[in-house]
Protein backbone atom coordinates (compact mmCIF):
# COMPACT_ATOMS: atom_id res chain seq x y z
CA UNK A 1 0.00 0.00 0.00
CA UNK A 2 1.23 3.44 -0.63
CA UNK A 3 2.29 5.94 1.45
CA UNK A 4 -0.46 8.43 -0.09
CA UNK A 5 -4.24 6.65 0.22
CA UNK A 6 -7.63 7.19 -0.34
CA UNK A 7 -9.74 8.63 1.64
CA UNK A 8 -11.97 5.25 2.00
CA UNK A 9 -8.60 3.78 3.65
CA UNK A 10 -8.36 6.62 6.11
CA UNK A 11 -12.28 5.90 7.44
CA UNK A 12 -11.03 2.33 7.28
CA UNK A 13 -8.17 2.88 9.55
CA UNK A 14 -10.05 5.62 11.46
CA UNK A 15 -12.70 2.58 12.02
CA UNK A 16 -16.76 2.51 12.60
CA UNK A 17 -18.32 5.78 14.17
CA UNK A 18 -21.32 5.75 17.08
CA UNK A 19 -23.69 7.83 16.28
CA UNK A 20 -23.03 11.49 17.17
CA UNK A 21 -24.05 12.19 21.00
CA UNK A 22 -22.74 9.04 21.76
CA UNK A 23 -19.77 9.93 24.79
CA UNK A 24 -16.50 8.18 23.22
CA UNK A 25 -12.49 8.98 24.14
CA UNK A 26 -10.49 8.10 21.45
CA UNK A 27 -6.84 8.90 21.82
CA UNK A 28 -4.14 9.43 18.71
CA UNK A 29 -0.22 8.86 18.62
CA UNK A 30 2.42 7.74 16.38
CA UNK A 31 5.33 7.01 17.60
CA UNK A 32 8.71 4.60 17.16
CA UNK A 33 8.70 0.96 17.25
CA UNK A 34 10.60 1.90 21.33
CA UNK A 35 7.37 3.64 22.02
CA UNK A 36 9.46 6.79 21.80
CA UNK A 37 6.82 10.26 20.58
CA UNK A 38 9.25 12.26 20.00
CA UNK A 39 12.75 13.31 18.22
CA UNK A 40 14.42 16.07 18.53
CA UNK A 41 11.52 17.36 21.26
CA UNK A 42 8.83 16.97 18.72
CA UNK A 43 6.72 14.28 16.79
CA UNK A 44 7.30 15.63 13.00
CA UNK A 45 9.92 13.23 12.20
CA UNK A 46 7.76 10.39 12.89
CA UNK A 47 5.62 9.04 10.47
CA UNK A 48 4.32 9.87 7.07
CA UNK A 49 1.87 11.97 5.19
CA UNK A 50 -0.93 9.67 5.40
CA UNK A 51 -0.71 10.06 9.01
CA UNK A 52 -1.63 13.48 8.72
CA UNK A 53 -4.55 12.62 6.84
CA UNK A 54 -5.44 10.21 9.66
CA UNK A 55 -5.09 13.19 12.07
CA UNK A 56 -7.87 15.47 10.34
CA UNK A 57 -10.02 12.63 9.70
CA UNK A 58 -9.88 12.06 13.32
CA UNK A 59 -10.43 16.27 13.91
CA UNK A 60 -13.32 15.96 11.62
CA UNK A 61 -15.03 13.06 14.40
CA UNK A 62 -13.87 14.86 17.10
CA UNK A 63 -16.21 17.53 19.38
CA UNK A 64 -13.45 18.70 21.09
CA UNK A 65 -9.34 18.32 20.64
CA UNK A 66 -7.83 17.94 24.02
CA UNK A 67 -4.10 18.73 24.29
CA UNK A 68 -2.05 19.05 27.47
CA UNK A 69 -0.03 22.36 27.56
CA UNK A 70 2.99 21.07 27.24
CA UNK A 71 2.33 19.68 24.00
CA UNK A 72 0.75 22.61 22.98
CA UNK A 73 4.16 24.63 23.64
CA UNK A 74 6.39 21.86 22.09
CA UNK A 75 4.54 21.91 19.04
CA UNK A 76 3.42 25.53 18.46
CA UNK A 77 -0.51 24.13 18.70
CA UNK A 78 -2.88 25.98 16.53
CA UNK A 79 -6.32 25.94 16.47
CA UNK A 80 -8.39 23.08 14.27
CA UNK A 81 -9.08 23.62 10.62
CA UNK A 82 -10.80 21.79 8.68
CA UNK A 83 -11.66 22.40 5.08
CA UNK A 84 -14.98 23.52 3.92
CA UNK A 85 -16.17 19.82 2.44
CA UNK A 86 -15.74 18.51 6.28
CA UNK A 87 -17.01 21.39 7.60
CA UNK A 88 -20.67 21.48 6.00
CA UNK A 89 -20.77 17.23 6.24
CA UNK A 90 -20.60 18.06 10.33
CA UNK A 91 -22.91 20.66 10.21
CA UNK A 92 -25.20 17.89 8.05
CA UNK A 93 -24.98 15.23 11.08
CA UNK A 94 -25.64 17.85 14.26
CA UNK A 95 -22.05 19.07 14.74
CA UNK A 96 -20.26 22.17 14.73
CA UNK A 97 -18.50 23.29 12.13
CA UNK A 98 -15.08 23.16 13.63
CA UNK A 99 -14.13 21.21 16.94
CA UNK A 100 -11.96 23.64 19.59
CA UNK A 101 -9.18 22.90 21.47
CA UNK A 102 -9.18 22.09 24.75
CA UNK A 103 -5.82 22.31 26.96
CA UNK A 104 -5.33 21.15 29.82
CA UNK A 105 -1.97 22.50 32.23
CA UNK A 106 -1.47 23.84 35.25
CA UNK A 107 0.32 26.85 34.02
CA UNK A 108 -1.42 28.53 31.02
CA UNK A 109 1.84 30.95 30.54
CA UNK A 110 1.09 31.18 27.08
CA UNK A 111 2.80 34.17 24.52
CA UNK A 112 0.53 36.53 23.25
CA UNK A 113 1.91 35.11 19.50
CA UNK A 114 1.56 31.78 20.16
CA UNK A 115 -0.40 30.23 17.38
CA UNK A 116 -2.80 28.82 20.67
CA UNK A 117 -3.94 31.78 21.04
CA UNK A 118 -3.13 33.74 17.93
CA UNK A 119 -4.57 31.01 15.04
CA UNK A 120 -7.62 29.81 15.38
CA UNK A 121 -11.33 29.05 13.81
CA UNK A 122 -12.86 28.49 16.98
CA UNK A 123 -11.61 29.81 20.09
CA UNK A 124 -9.45 26.72 22.66
CA UNK A 125 -10.54 26.26 25.83
CA UNK A 126 -8.30 25.99 28.86
CA UNK A 127 -9.13 23.64 31.41
CA UNK A 128 -6.93 24.24 34.47
CA UNK A 129 -6.89 24.88 38.65
CA UNK A 130 -8.02 27.24 40.38
CA UNK A 131 -5.45 29.87 42.49
CA UNK A 132 -2.39 28.67 40.16
CA UNK A 133 -0.15 30.99 38.24
CA UNK A 134 -2.16 33.88 36.38
CA UNK A 135 -2.65 32.79 32.61
CA UNK A 136 -1.22 35.40 30.08
CA UNK A 137 -3.34 38.06 29.50
CA UNK A 138 -4.01 36.81 26.23
CA UNK A 139 -6.14 34.70 27.28
CA UNK A 140 -9.99 35.54 27.64
CA UNK A 141 -11.54 34.56 30.79
CA UNK A 142 -14.97 33.16 29.57
CA UNK A 143 -12.06 30.55 27.82
CA UNK A 144 -10.70 29.41 31.12
CA UNK A 145 -12.62 26.31 32.89
CA UNK A 146 -11.13 25.77 36.37
CA UNK A 147 -11.47 22.51 38.31
CA UNK A 148 -11.09 20.42 41.51
CA UNK A 149 -8.08 18.47 40.17
CA UNK A 150 -6.60 18.00 37.04
CA UNK A 151 -7.91 14.36 36.48
CA UNK A 152 -8.17 13.02 33.70
CA UNK A 153 -12.20 11.86 34.22
CA UNK A 154 -12.87 15.39 35.86
CA UNK A 155 -11.17 17.07 32.27
CA UNK A 156 -13.63 14.56 30.52
CA UNK A 157 -16.54 15.07 32.37
CA UNK A 158 -16.14 18.65 32.43
CA UNK A 159 -15.90 18.62 28.80
CA UNK A 160 -19.22 16.89 28.33
CA UNK A 161 -20.68 18.80 30.80
CA UNK A 162 -20.06 21.34 28.08
CA UNK A 163 -21.39 19.43 25.75
CA UNK A 164 -18.99 18.06 24.26
CA UNK A 165 -19.55 13.76 23.28
CA UNK A 166 -16.72 12.81 20.90
CA UNK A 167 -13.26 13.90 22.74
CA UNK A 168 -10.28 13.10 20.93
CA UNK A 169 -7.16 13.31 23.13
CA UNK A 170 -3.98 14.36 20.81
CA UNK A 171 -1.27 14.05 23.88
CA UNK A 172 0.98 14.58 25.48
CA UNK A 173 2.56 11.32 26.87
CA UNK A 174 1.38 12.79 30.83
CA UNK A 175 -2.34 13.09 29.45
CA UNK A 176 -1.72 9.96 27.71
CA UNK A 177 -0.72 8.21 30.82
CA UNK A 178 -3.55 9.82 33.02
CA UNK A 179 -6.37 8.83 30.71
CA UNK A 180 -4.69 5.42 30.89
CA UNK A 181 -4.57 5.05 34.65
CA UNK A 182 -7.98 6.32 34.78
CA UNK A 183 -9.27 3.59 32.16
CA UNK A 184 -11.08 6.50 30.30
CA UNK A 185 -10.20 5.64 26.84
CA UNK A 186 -12.17 3.46 24.58
CA UNK A 187 -10.60 4.03 21.06
CA UNK A 188 -6.75 4.25 20.37
CA UNK A 189 -5.14 5.06 17.14
CA UNK A 190 -1.47 4.34 16.89
CA UNK A 191 0.78 5.23 13.79
CA UNK A 192 3.88 3.37 14.34
CA UNK A 193 7.01 4.34 12.53
CA UNK A 194 9.34 1.80 11.86
CA UNK A 195 12.40 3.13 13.43
CA UNK A 196 14.19 3.02 16.60
CA UNK A 197 15.01 6.11 18.34
CA UNK A 198 17.64 6.41 21.32
CA UNK A 199 17.55 7.90 24.00
CA UNK A 200 14.55 7.67 24.67
CA UNK A 201 13.51 10.93 26.51
CA UNK A 202 9.86 11.29 25.57
CA UNK A 203 8.16 7.90 26.36
CA UNK A 204 4.33 8.06 24.89
CA UNK A 205 3.58 6.31 28.24
CA UNK A 206 5.23 7.23 30.96
CA UNK A 207 4.62 6.21 34.23
CA UNK A 208 1.78 7.98 35.95
CA UNK A 209 1.62 9.15 39.36
CA UNK A 210 0.42 6.18 41.84
CA UNK A 211 0.88 5.34 45.18
CA UNK A 212 3.53 3.43 46.24
CA UNK A 213 2.54 -0.33 46.71
CA UNK A 214 -0.97 -0.57 44.41
CA UNK A 215 -1.78 -3.70 42.19
CA UNK A 216 -0.51 -2.77 38.60
CA UNK A 217 -3.02 -1.91 36.15
CA UNK A 218 -3.79 -3.84 32.97
CA UNK A 219 -6.44 -2.74 30.76
CA UNK A 220 -7.00 -5.11 27.78
CA UNK A 221 -7.44 -3.44 24.39
CA UNK A 222 -8.82 -5.66 21.08
CA UNK A 223 -7.24 -5.24 17.85
CA UNK A 224 -9.54 -3.45 15.07
CA UNK A 225 -7.14 -3.14 12.27
CA UNK A 226 -3.82 -2.99 11.05
CA UNK A 227 -3.09 -1.19 7.66
CA UNK A 228 0.59 -1.21 6.45
CA UNK A 229 2.18 1.37 4.17
CA UNK A 230 5.18 0.54 2.03
CA UNK A 231 7.30 2.90 3.87
CA UNK A 232 6.71 0.35 6.69
CA UNK A 233 4.75 2.97 8.65
CA UNK A 234 1.47 0.84 10.59
CA UNK A 235 -1.59 2.19 11.47
CA UNK A 236 -2.83 0.38 14.04
CA UNK A 237 -6.71 0.68 16.20
CA UNK A 238 -7.52 -0.86 19.57
CA UNK A 239 -10.79 -0.98 21.12
CA UNK A 240 -11.01 -1.35 24.83
CA UNK A 241 -12.42 -4.29 25.89
CA UNK A 242 -15.12 -3.38 28.18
Amino acid sequence: MNSDISDATVASILGPEHPVGTPEVRMIFVSSINGEAAVAGTSEALGNATDFQVLLGARAWADVVMVGAGTVRAENYGGVRLDEATQRARRARGQAPVPPLAVVGRTLDFASDSRVVADYHVPPLFLRLPGGPAPAPALASESIIELDSLTASECLARLREAGFARILCEGGPTLYSKLMAEDCVDVVHWTLDPSFVYPQRVPVFPMADREEGTAPLRHRFELRSATPCEDGVLFLRYDRLR
